[in-house]
């Protein structure tokens, strides 16, 4: 990348990451990230209500009357930021490379830093630590950060957090607040090293994560979700242009059933078509260790899935519980259901309808309850996803805005979506 795009792309990003800082994560960082402790400030006079164990006995004593000592809170901090800068992390099927990524999580992060009056230093590392930026204070300062994990070039290409930890273990003597950011596509086993960095530190990871991964990398996320307890990956490999053949995907699957369970999703076959969709999973069950499907197609093709599937794999619907309905008597084990994350209840009732073969309290809830949410979530403006998002934030599990290019509710869509859901009771 050339000085000047270096210098527009640094621009660009202090822009974006000030509004956040500014706008949405004001006083957060403050409240989560506390001081060393307390320092002292003065000592005044006591004034009735003071608490009596903060006199200061030695003033008291020589002035004849109390006096107290005030302390406030020693918020200066030492904030570290640990980029990984390999070669994996030039790599994006989406709108921006992780590295391009990475440097905009630590810009938000430095200037909520500096905000804050704390000092921010850097660790960029591939398979070594390639650079050390010292922790420091000031606008300059962090821009010099985002500028050198943006533009630094590393020298080595793999992936190693061991050397970078033990590093900032080594070059600390005092506690600091540490964000680990890195794709962590890596076969190291980290366990030790990051008990005893979280041991010293407040040690914080950032997974820096491309939505698909090609086989490689797929193969070195299932490992790190197999080594953090994951029980099943959920894969949904790239398909650009629409490149990929039954045979290919396939061998994707079975390559990283290898590492760890595998569940199919057939999204991915859409664009494809029934024809496409069924030849892979035909192929893709011959490999050990793919145990499940989550279907999205629906309809003839979900038939066809089950008449083909059901018995050797684990048969999930996804979407509305009429998909599931529509499979039932074909043959399938289960159903995802966003009213697990709402109204769990609901999920549940559903469930024990069609175990108890009660099918008009089944059809109760997808008539009357089921099909209206979903119908109405997709006449807001950005469609499910972003009705979606607005439940979460309904609910307090998630803030507004979405970046962009998604689209985000505004206020009024929000209330209309929160009068709609309180209607349903959904909402209280």
């Amino acid at each position: 990348m050339l000085a000047k795009e270096i210098i527009k792309k640094v621009r660009q990003i202090e822009i974006r990451t000030r509004h956040l800082v500014n706008d949405v994560f004001a006083g957060e960082y403050h409240s989560v990230f506390k001081g060393r402790g307390m320092e002292f400030q003065e000592v005044r006079e006591y004034e009735p209500g003071d608490d009596i164990r903060t006199i200061d006995w030695n003033v008291t004593a020589r002035m004849g009357h109390p006096f107290i000592k005030k302390f406030s809170e020693e918020r200066e901090l030492t904030v570290m930021l640990l980029v990984d800068i390999s070669s994996s992390n030039l790599f994006g099927s989406q709108t921006q490379l992780k590295k391009d990524l990475s440097a905009e999580i630590a810009a938000v992060l430095a200037f909520a830093a500096i905000r804050n009056n704390d000092r921010v230093g850097l660790i960029l590392f591939s398979d070594e630590v390639e650079k050390f930026l010292p922790p420091q204070k000031g606008s300059s300062h962090v821009l010099r950060v985002v500028r050198d994990v943006l533009g630094f070039r590393a020298r080595r290409r793999g992936t190693a957090l061991l050397p970078a930890l033990d590093y900032l273990n080594h070059i600390t003597t005092r506690k600091t607040v540490t964000f680990l950011i890195s794709d962590f596509l890596t076969r190291e086993d980290l366990k030790a090293t990051l008990r005893a960095s979280a041991a010293r530190h407040d040690l914080i990871a950032v997974i820096a994560a491309d939505r698909n991964f090609s086989t490689d990398r797929a193969i070195a996320m299932a490992t790190y979700a197999r080594g953090v307890g994951a029980d099943i990956y959920m894969a949904l490999p790239p398909d650009w242009a629409l490149s990929c053949t039954p045979e290919t995907l396939a061998e994707h699957y079975a390559a990283v059933a290898r590492v760890m369970p595998v569940m199919l999703v057939t999204n991915v076959y859409v664009a494809h078509g029934q024809a496409f969709g069924l030849e892979t999973v035909k192929r893709a069950m011959e490999a050990e260790n793919v145990l499940a499907i989550k279907d999205d197609m629906c309809g003839d093709f979900a038939h066809r899935l089950c008449h083909l599937a059901y018995g050797r794999l684990n048969i999930i619907a996804g979407g509305l519980k009429e998909n599931h309905m529509n499979m039932w008597p074909y043959g399938v084990d289960g159903y995802l259901s966003t009213f697990i994350n709402i109204k769990p209840q609901i999920a549940w009732n559903y469930w024990n309808a069609i175990q108890a073969n009660d099918l008009a309290e089944a059809r109760h809830i997808i008539f009357d309850i089921d099909t209206p949410f979903f119908d109405y979530l997709m006449t807001i403006q950005g469609s499910f996803d972003a009705a979606l998002h607005a439940v979460d934030e309904l609910y307090g599990r998630t803030k507004r805005w979405r970046r962009k290019p998604y689209y985000s509710l505004n206020d009024a869509e929000m209330d209309a979506l929160a009068a709609f859901m309180r209607g349903m009771g959904l909402l209280s």
